[in-house]
């Protein structure tokens, strides 16, 4: 169990021979709660209330068991392997889906000389990936599995390679000549790579990468069949990447070049109440590559964030006040177009337009709460009702978002006139990670100065 908070307190126990659990000397507050059991789904629950008792139903884990092989001899890789299992989307196009994040299995290793494994998952769609532990002697092989509560599934086969494919290339700038000290990414859209897209300085998700030398060269082997994406990162330039490479097995796709450009910049002022606010964390990530990079307002409230490559940004402000999680409800957010060689101009302000206030009753569940989109009435949005996984909230066309916090309240500031849609998202509470689309209320701003509209959001909830 952990406290909703930023300073979160960990506590931990064990059921008693009825199924039991107590955990005392509770501070009044809202509490995360994690239950997990061999054989059993993990259940991970929010908002959980001290003085209340709560009631965890488990579910039977489904088995999986198989063997790894090398598909030439036939026989388990030498030096042990690994098996990962990654969820996919139910759409049968073979995306990871970000909505089970937390059903992802992380790489198990194993020794068997003959090449056999087990893994426990929860019920769905996986793909199931292994590696040998000597990660430069063979290329991966996948293959996926569909399971349901307390199925056992035998005979799951998954074929290594001595061989496999191949991307290799060249990084060049505008003159045609080679940067010496970038840094190559390959970005694996069939694997856990893109269960969190964006790459940070320090790389600490170990996503496989070559720094590159004075002739610009890079090369990826020992590459299972699939869809890869190159990112390139240099101190001096913008990041650049080589767009989607798709790959059969053992295919090899050389000649690819990769031009570095010194990019565009995002500048702006974030001013409340008048006053300009310093010390606000921004962050810009990068919707087809997901690199960013972050700064901080200064003390008259302006930032600015270069070496951007070209492309559209999902841009984020925090204001910090408290240190508590109730800071996240102060974050705004709003999508930029970077170009070469230009700065863009954007602002976050409240001091000029109109002020539009949402009540949403009832409130959205969970501490992180829901989201307010913000668009035009001729911008696409899904169908009344739709799930949808929370990742691809940004990628929604919109103008701004706002968080819904947990008293049912958003604010957009400065709203210029104009008729609009506030779509409205809450957590879906059968699917970890996925949010719905609950309401749509149009909007017409007239010049009020405030607007304060209540919002009624008809929306059966789950009992957990």
């Amino acid at each position: 169990m952990s406290r909703e908070s930023l300073g979160a307190v960990r506590q931990q126990t064990n059921t008693d021979g009825d199924g039991r659990f107590r955990f005392d000397n509770l501070e009044q507050n809202t509490y995360r709660l994690r239950v997990s059991h061999e054989g059993y789904a993990t259940r991970a629950l929010s908002r959980v209330r001290v003085d209340q008792e709560t009631r965890v139903v488990m579910s039977s884990s489904a088995v999986v068991r198989g063997v790894v092989l090398v598909k030439e001899t036939g026989r388990a890789p030498e030096g042990g392997y690994k098996v990962g299992a990654y969820p996919l989307s139910e759409s049968g196009r073979g995306a990871i889906n970000l909505a089970r994040l937390n059903q992802v299995q992380a790489p198990a290793q194993f020794y068997a000389s003959d090449g056999s494994f087990q893994l426990m998952l929860e019920p769905g769609l996986y793909r199931l990936q292994a590696e040998g532990i000597q990660a430069e002697r063979y290329a991966p092989g996948r293959v996926e599995v569909s399971v349901v509560e307390g199925q056992v599934v035998d005979g799951v086969t998954i074929f290594l390679s001595d061989g496999g494919a191949e991307i290799s290339g060249r990084v060049v700038v505008s003159d045609g000549s080679s940067p010496a000290g970038a840094q190559a990414f390959l970005i694996d859209f069939g694997s856990g790579d893109v269960v969190v897209p964006t790459i940070t300085q320090g790389n600490p998700l170990n996503i496989r990468n070559v720094r590159i030398g004075d002739d610009g060269l890079f090369r990826f082997d020992k590459l299972a069949a699939g869809t890869y994406n190159v990112v390139v990162q240099h101190p001096s330039y913008a990041a650049g990447q080589s767009g989607p490479v798709e790959l059969g097995d053992g295919d090899k796709r050389a000649g690819i070049t990769i031009r570095l450009g010194k990019g565009g910049a995002i500048e702006g002022k974030i001013m409340q109440n008048k006053r300009p606010v310093s010390g606000a964390i921004v962050l810009v990530i990068n919707t087809e590559t997901g690199t960013n990079k972050n700064t901080t307002s200064d003390q008259n409230g302006y930032y600015f964030v270069d070496g951007l490559a070209t492309g559209v940004y999902e841009m984020t402000v925090t204001v910090l006040r408290s240190g508590q999680p109730t800071d996240l409800y102060n974050t705004m957010g709003a999508q930029v177009q970077v170009e070469e060689g230009k700065v863009t101009r954007k602002d976050f302000s409240d001091s000029e337009g109109t002020r539009l206030i949402g009540i949403c009753t009832p409130p959205p569940s969970g501490i992180v709460g829901g989201m307010a989109v913000l668009r035009y009435p001729t911008m696409s949005a899904p169908a009344p009702g739709e799930i949808i996984s929370a990742a691809q909230l940004p990628d929604l066309d919109h103008i701004e978002f706002r968080i819904i916090g947990p008293d049912g309240g958003f604010i957009f500031e400065g709203l210029q006139d104009d008729s609009y849609i506030v779509d409205l998202y809450y957590p879906e509470g059968a699917s970890p990670g996925s949010v719905q689309l609950v309401h749509s209320e149009p909007v017409i701003i007239e010049g009020q100065g405030q607007l304060r509209i209540p919002i009624r959001v008809n929306i059966v909830r789950e009992q957990e």
